[in-house]
């Protein structure tokens, strides 16, 4: 029998172990080709998952904010309507101020300080700004009671009854508390820090030369300032009555409250300490009696509660 030599036989080897060789090399290359592709599909599927989540993440959102829009678009409507009619009466008041500015500046000059001094102009604007000071404090304090009103129609509606009754027991109050803060500044307040300042300005051997701009712009900051803190003590009494603050959380903040209204003091008048004093003083008397109110209010609530027990 023919039988093949060696030598065919490792080249039938060598040639069967060829393939497998090659072919394992094949598989190693493919298998080396096939991770990174394995892992760029991973990365693309993990792409599209978040790219699917943010999408659905979205609708939720527009979802809150269209719902949160469509929730207090009327109590913002009715906002834009109050305010839109509030400026327009602030306005006609103005101009109703700039008219009356040249009949009451007379009257004002004769029963103020201004009477026994000479006012002056130091720039052709100072006239002007005078005016517009004055249309100002009259556009305050008589839309006041004009804003409450306003306020009151936008809040009563979140309010409870015993709330609602308490605020429109208060709101007179309020513009009587203006109006004698108002007349306290001009006949007490203001005629005393200016005399006080004039004597000091006397003893110095000056003369004294005031710019009527000057003059009621002091004037204005007295009578403005005083007399909206005259409305501390209303503010307070309504609070302590639909229970936000009462006579032990104003005692503890005292000192606090000592320091507020000796920064207010300090920027409503001139830069000299007697100045400060003589406003600090009437302010510290507001917080004081705005306590005592307070306390007075706090004991009736406590009473009627335990009368309904």
């Amino acid at each position: 029998m023919y039988q093949p030599s060696e030598p065919q036989e490792e080249e039938r080897a060598d040639g069967t172990a060829a393939p497998e060789e090659t072919g394992g090399r094949q598989d190693g290359r493919s298998a080396d080709r096939g991770a990174p592709e394995g892992e760029a599909r991973e990365d693309k599927d993990g792409a599209g998952q978040a790219a699917a989540d943010e999408s659905a993440d979205e609708p939720e959102e527009k979802g809150f904010f269209a719902a949160l829009i469509e929730r207090y678009a009327p109590d913002l409507t009715e906002l834009r309507d109050r305010l839109f009619r509030t400026v327009i009466v602030l306005v006609v008041l103005f101009v109703v101020g700039m008219m009356l500015t040249s009949r009451v500046m007379p009257f004002i000059i004769e029963h103020s300080p201004a009477r026994e001094i000479q006012l002056n102009t130091f720039s052709p604007w100072d006239a002007i700004s005078v005016y517009m000071r004055f249309a100002g404090i009259f556009t305050l304090i008589i839309g006041f009671p004009y804003i409450l009103f306003q306020i009151w129609g936008f809040v009563s509606p979140g309010l409870t009854t015993v709330e609602r009754r308490t605020a429109l027991r208060y709101v007179p109050g309020a513009f009587v508390c203006i109006l004698i803060g108002f007349v306290f500044a001009y006949f007490v307040v203001f005629p005393t820090a200016f005399y006080f300042s004039n004597s000091v300005t006397l003893s110095l051997g000056l003369k004294p030369t005031y710019g009527v701009k000057e003059f009621f712009s002091y004037m204005g900051n007295i009578l403005l300032s005083i007399s909206l803190l005259f409305e501390l003590p209303i503010v307070v009494m309504f609070l302590t009555a639909i229970h936000v603050i009462s006579p032990l959380v104003l005692r503890k903040i005292r000192k606090g409250a000592y320091v507020v209204l000796t920064v207010i003091a300090s920027m409503i008048t001139p830069p000299d300490f007697i100045s400060d004093i003589l406003i600090l003083v009437p302010l510290i008397l507001l917080f004081e009696s705005s306590i005592w109110l307070s306390d007075r209010v706090y004991r009736r609530i406590q009473a009627r509660e335990q009368q309904d027990q």
